[in-house]
């Protein structure tokens, strides 16, 4: 099971360029990326080059090499090089980086270091000082040091190169040559459940890297909300390596509040750490006064072209029936029919099919084992309960969507957001032909798409999910909720929205969302029913329909004030009915009652309809 929680990271690569004994930062972030980096592309293999690459360690860029086919060990191949590197002063210098390559498993290629005291664009220049063949790094970064000491008092170039038979992907990022320091630890994260119910005992978590030349044995660690908790924590860190640590006292408190917590790696090796500046961290908890009720948003990058993307529709269809109440699954489409720029642009998948799960998993595969290892977040409490309900005016919808918080927050980035969804999508041509990978059975089972085409024509192809418009954009509409929030404040934003004359209303729903800005991460999600199970408010306002109590937990009156015989249907924010009678009403005093005990807490819709006529209201289950 994957455990997901709100984490700090620590963005150690501007801390560390503040070190005095820093001879070259580069990561790739800065407007140009790389000055002073030169990069020799000589066409031959398949011709890729060296690049600047949106795909980076500590975000945006990387530098990158892809598909480059040659025999290994061969230096005539593309490389990239660092500005001139002065170590005049230097006394223990070493080179610190990040790489990751995207399909190591199967091709298995070389990458090199080499270093120039001459030359900067000459490879016959270069000696090679380290090298390594990954076998299961995939698309994880890691870390490598390289020892430079044999440099010191000089001037000199790096490169990077890579080497192989089949081709690969490889991208470095966060390039630093410094003075080594022996007992030095960099907190990169801390990890801890963002939202607590009341006494419950959470522990807080520690990653370390050993950024220093000598093996911690041992770290002090402390957490601080206005009171020290100290302790010592015997460990076995290599150079470069990385662990995650459990402080022991756990985090609890009583009362409904926001807390602020300070963690931090105090000690190294029983004495101070050489660079402390890289120790701390701070996060926010809030302890909440109820559960808002937690969804759960996967949106999943798919298309047309893509022939593994049947794996995501199999996935997605079965987490929708599996688990109706708490998935939400939106297709974000790259590059065919359904695209729509701005969500695709926003989620930036690294691949396809890939998702991101409540924007705090971002780009993990997808396959049904994939998306249920997610479904512990489904248990998450969550501090604030979102509905929305709209009104319909032809094609013309007005959305007021609702957030009620359950804890006291201070000084907080929250953006409600909707985000509009279509099933049953179809098209002709051949951009609405799905790619498929999966006929003829070689690549396994597939929902079916063993038995189907290659393509699979666009006369077969109903595509749902599909993410058709998002208002207030990828983020969340600005200035929508306030900073500072009390427990039991419900906040209220209006969203309008004219749907396209090719869309299908009926086969449309919003998904509402509460996006923290602090991380991206959405904090809840709820969906509700767009077209004829919209609440329509010219229609409901025409007739004396009165629904009581609301909310409700096992038994719900609903009167009636005209007289005849009524279907009662309560249906979900999917739109799905999950109850319906039908009663006569012979009097205005007459009750109808509804027994709603089946029902899980959340938001509905009750539907009284007589004569072709329907008329509805929003109903909350507790």
């Amino acid at each position: 099971m994957k455990k997901i929680f709100t984490s700090l990271v620590l963005l150690f690569v501007a801390t560390l360029a503040l070190q005095a004994q820093t001879y070259l930062t580069t990561n790739f972030d800065s407007n140009p990326p790389a000055p002073g980096w030169v990069v020799f592309n000589n066409g031959i293999g398949m011709g890729q080059n060296w690049a600047i690459y949106q795909d980076g360690y500590s975000a945006p860029y990387a530098a990158g090499i892809k598909y480059e086919a040659v025999a290994p060990g061969s230096f005539a191949e593309d490389y990239i090089v660092t500005p001139l590197i002065d170590l005049s002063t230097a006394t223990n210098p070493r080179l610190r980086f990040m790489a990751k390559q995207a399909f190591a498993q199967d091709y298995g290629s070389t990458y090199h270091v080499l270093v120039s005291t001459t030359e900067q664009g000459e490879i016959a220049s270069y000696t090679e000082i380290a090298s390594w063949t990954e076998a299961t790094l995939g698309f994880d970064w890691n870390m490598k040091l390289i020892d430079l000491s044999a440099y010191a008092g000089q001037q000199i170039y790096i490169s990077f190169m890579m080497s192989n038979n089949n081709g690969d992907y490889f991208f470095i990022d966060d390039v630093f040559v410094e003075e080594a320091l022996e007992n030095n630890a960099t907190l990169l994260s801390t990890s801890i459940e963002r939202y607590l119910t009341s006494n419950q005992e959470v522990a807080l978590e520690y990653t370390i890297r050993n950024s220093g030349t000598n093996t911690i044995t041992s770290v002090q660690l402390n957490w601080n909300d206005g009171t020290d908790h100290f302790t010592t924590v015997n460990v076995n860190i290599a150079p470069g390596a990385t662990v995650t640590l459990t402080h022991p006292d756990a985090i609890s408190y009583s009362e409904v509040a926001q807390y602020d917590i300070t963690a931090s790696v105090s000690m190294v090796n029983g004495g101070a750490d050489a660079y402390p500046e890289d120790n701390t961290l701070t996060s926010s908890v809030n302890v909440i006064s109820q559960d808002g009720g937690k969804k759960v948003v996967f949106e999943e990058g798919t298309g047309t072209w893509c022939g593994w993307c049947p794996r995501g529709m199999v996935a997605m269809e079965y987490m929708q029936a599996t688990y109706p109440d708490t998935f939400i699954g939106i297709a974000v489409h790259n590059n065919d029919p359904m695209a729509l720029p701005a969500y695709d642009s926003g989620a930036n998948f690294s691949g396809f099919p890939s998702m991101n799960v409540d924007r705090k998993a971002m780009g993990v595969d997808v396959d049904k084992q994939e998306m249920i290892d997610y479904t512990e977040l489904f248990t998450e409490p969550s501090p604030v309960a979102l509905e929305g309900i709209t009104s319909v005016s032809g094609r013309e919808i007005t959305i007021n969507t609702s957030a009620t918080f359950y804890s006291n927050f201070q000084n907080t980035d929250f953006r409600l957001g909707v985000i509009i969804v279509e099933d049953g999508v179809t098209g002709t041509g051949r951009g609405w032909a799905q790619s498929n990978s999966y006929a003829g059975g070689a690549a396994g089972p597939m929902g079916g798409y063993e038995s189907k085409p290659n393509p699979v024509p666009a006369s077969q192809m109903v595509y749902d999910h599909v993410g058709r418009a998002l208002l207030g954009g990828y983020n969340g509409q600005a200035n929508s909720v306030p900073a500072d929030l009390v427990d039991g404040q419900t906040v209220n934003y209006t969203f309008n929205y004219t749907v396209p004359a090719d869309y299908n209303m009926d086969n449309m729903h919003g998904v509402v969302v509460l996006i923290d800005q602090s991380n991206g991460e959405i904090v809840n999600a709820n969906t509700f029913p767009i077209g004829n199970l919209g609440v329509n408010d010219v229609q409901t306002a025409s007739l004396d329909f009165v629904v009581y109590p609301n909310p409700a937990k096992e038994m719900v009156n609903v009167r009636i004030a005209e007289q005849g015989k009524y279907k009662l249907t309560v249906y979900n924010t999917l739109g799905q009915e999950v109850l319906s009678q039908v009663n006569d009403v012979t009097s205005s005093r007459d009750n109808v009652n509804l027994q709603v005990s089946s029902l899980k807490p959340g938001v509905y819709i009750i539907t009284a309809a007589k004569d072709g006529k329907s008329f509805s209201k929003k109903l909350i289950i507790k």
